[in-house]
């Protein structure tokens, strides 16, 4: 996954290992500096480099500069080439995981693996399994790969498991990360909701407007149309253009928390009273420091739960009137 030449003056690729240019045994240095190139690398620094590629790219290295030399050539490859996305992927996911200590490369690195899955969307290659595992990736923007998760969905025309639907509920903005607070118990009532509610799955659908997943290229050799240093950028669905359609799910999620006669879950916070809890004694004379506040806990009534799931029947009618309440406005 690199590239060669033979000829001794400046090659226009950076990544470029030019054969005839001298290499010693690798040495200490001062580093590479910013934009490197292996032709402006000194004899010991390309030693380094071709040790560093001839043992996987696994080293440590002291200097992540040799690691961007090598992107680079991956860059050219995908996106001027347009050879070999899937396995440059794969590279690109190695390499974020094996290098992570670099803001710069974890900035660079995620930008090109979100572009390239928005350019290979449609291949039958890219999964869901995938795209979750992108979605949990820290070096790519959380929001760019949920509209890649969605867009993926939409595309495939794929029906909503509850599960996928409990996933997507959670991840919705203005949420910046999966909240894990819900209970299982929350989540069997809402699970027997969504099948009652989507018998064949919940769908999605895209705003006519797409939206664009863009990136500036890393390799200082790299440019479109003469000048720009950012490929053309990929248009993928925009599901999240058309939130109107996850007021269901969101009904569904405020029903299960609230109930219709009462509270499902109890929140006791510092000073609170919990319904049914005894008043504290107050005592004459002098006031006696307050006692330590209680944590903040969750307290799920389970048999408000259980009598819940047993009027599944009468819970989607009452659903169903919200629901036609909320399109006829």
């Amino acid at each position: 996954m690199t590239y060669c030449c033979t000829d001794r003056r400046r090659p226009k690729e950076a990544s470029c290992i030019c054969t005839r240019l001298p290499v010693t045994g690798p040495a200490p240095d001062s580093g590479l500096g910013y934009w490197p190139a292996y032709s402006e690398m000194r004899p010991a620094q390309r030693g380094r480099y071709l040790r560093w590629l001839a043992d996987g790219k696994r080293a440590y290295l002291d200097d992540i500069g040799y690691a961007f030399v090598y992107f680079y050539g991956l860059e050219r490859r995908a996106l001027i080439d347009g050879q070999d996305d899937l396995r440059i992927m794969d590279e690109v996911r190695r390499l974020l995981a094996r290098y992570p200590e670099s803001r710069s490369f974890r900035k660079y690195l995620g930008g090109f693996l979100a572009l390239l899955y928005a350019k290979n969307l449609e291949n039958p290659a890219v999964t869901e399994e995938r795209l979750l595992d992108l979605h949990g990736f820290s070096s790519v923007p959380r929001k760019t790969s949920f509209l890649l998760l969605l867009g993926w969905y939409a595309l495939n025309n794929i029906a909503l498991s509850p599960e996928q639907a409990f996933y997507v509920l959670r991840n919705l903005p203005p949420s910046k990360g999966a909240d894990t607070s819900f209970p299982p118990k929350f989540r069997d009532l809402f699970y027997d909701l969504c099948r009652r509610t989507w018998p064949s799955g919940f769908s999605l659908s895209a705003s006519s407007k797409k939206c664009r997943v863009e990136y500036g290229v890393a390799s200082g050799t790299l440019s479109f149309d003469g000048r720009s240093k950012s490929p053309l950028p990929v248009e993928i669905p925009n599901v999240l253009g058309k939130m109107s359609q996850f007021k269901k799910l969101l009904a569904i999620r405020e029903f299960c928390l609230k109930g219709d006669e009462g509270e499902l879950v109890l929140t006791r916070r510092a000073g609170e009273r919990v319904p049914g809890e005894a008043l504290p004694r107050r005592g004459r004379g002098k006031a006696k420091p307050a006692p330590p506040q209680p944590p903040v806990e969750i307290v799920i009534d389970a048999e408000r739960l259980a009598r819940l799931r047993e009027e599944t029947e009468s819970l989607s009618l009452r659903l169903a009137g919200i629901f036609e309440q909320d399109e006829l406005r």
